[in-house]
């Protein structure tokens, strides 16, 4: 539904990969209002892979994920860099994202003695 209002032309069986690869096979009937924050979230990055965009803007996306959620949510961006995309995020935790080519940027006050 969310895909038809969007404009996004997408098959069953797209649907049916992304929903099982973001590990929301079984709850595709269920309102979004019932499922947990992690489950959320996945539903969010499932609509990204489904919209095909190359840039990914993410916004803390490992808040309220557990240790394995935030693992599979890094293989997944790791997986799209990979395919040529690019990714821009926030984050306060430390993630292993290891392939690509990252730059950090630091915002915020300096201490005392930083130049």
């Amino acid at each position: 539904m969310i895909c038809h209002l969007e404009g996004l032309q997408v098959s069953d069986e797209d649907l049916w990969q992304v929903l099982k690869k973001m590990g929301l096979f079984g709850h595709e009937d269920l309102p979004v209002r019932v499922l947990s924050q992690g489950q959320k979230r996945r539903v969010s990055l499932a609509r990204l892979l489904l919209s095909k965009s190359q840039l990914w803007l993410l916004d803390e996306p490992f808040t309220a994920l557990d240790k394995a959620a935030i693992d599979f949510l890094q293989s997944v961006i790791a997986d799209h860099i990979k395919q040529g995309g690019m990714v821009m995020l926030t984050t306060h935790q430390d993630v292993s994202l290891t392939t690509g080519e990252v730059k950090q940027l630091r915002l915020g006050w300096k201490k005392d003695g930083d130049v």
